[in-house]
């Protein structure tokens, strides 16, 4: 079953540019924090999506620096502005497409290579609105602040789920499984972890 982990990226700092802001200090230690909570319950990363955003990368560089297995990095532009349905779109890809199509830094993505354990990287609230897409059986994305929809979550995940419906704090990460890339909707990730650096 594969293995969905949507990650804030880590406190950052300022910048000319909200593209360019590096992390700080706190920001490289959270991400530290947090790539041993991730090894720990999912153990390695087969895929890394991450936008063009300094602070996902630097995210991305600590969590590697600090012992987290990526295989591969996908660096994907439009996840800095698209909206939790967007990326939703981009994920279901991962089966449409092929791992091939969408992977950037290898040349050599052998065939028959299949993403078990995804890491997304990215901002708020694009992070906590697609968690709470994914946890809860609502067709529209929930608000960040809207409990209505957190309070109709049922099963084991209910509990996990309303702990980010505030959104998602600075390296605040969810792990869930799904049956499939292709088959994400609402309600379709079981919550199993909410790690907070």
């Amino acid at each position: 079953m594969p293995t969905l982990v949507l990650m804030r990226h880590g406190e950052a700092g300022f910048a000319a540019g909200d593209r360019a802001r590096p992390l700080t200090l706190r920001g490289r230690e959270e991400a530290a924090s947090q790539a041993r909570a991730i090894a720990r319950v999912v153990g390695g990363i087969d895929v890394a999506v991450v936008s063009e955003a300094a602070r996902t990368q630097q995210t991305l560089a600590a969590l590697r620096s600090a012992g987290l297995a990526v295989a591969r990095v996908w660096e994907e532009a439009s996840l800095y502005s698209r909206g939790g349905e967007g990326l939703l779109d981009t994920l279901r890809g991962l089966d449409r497409c092929g791992i091939e199509g969408a992977v950037r830094e290898a040349d050599d993505v052998e065939a028959g290579f299949e993403a078990d354990a995804v890491l997304v990287v990215g901002h708020e609230p694009t992070m906590s609105t697609l968690a709470g897409l994914l946890a809860s059986r609502e067709k529209d994305p929930p608000e960040a602040r809207n409990r209505a929809r957190f309070r109709a979550l049922r099963g084991p995940g209910a509990a996990r789920a309303d702990s980010f419906r505030h959104g998602f704090s600075t390296a605040m990460a969810v792990v869930g499984h799904v049956e499939s890339w292709s088959s994400l909707a609402p309600g379709r990730m079981q919550i199993v972890d909410v790690l907070r650096a």
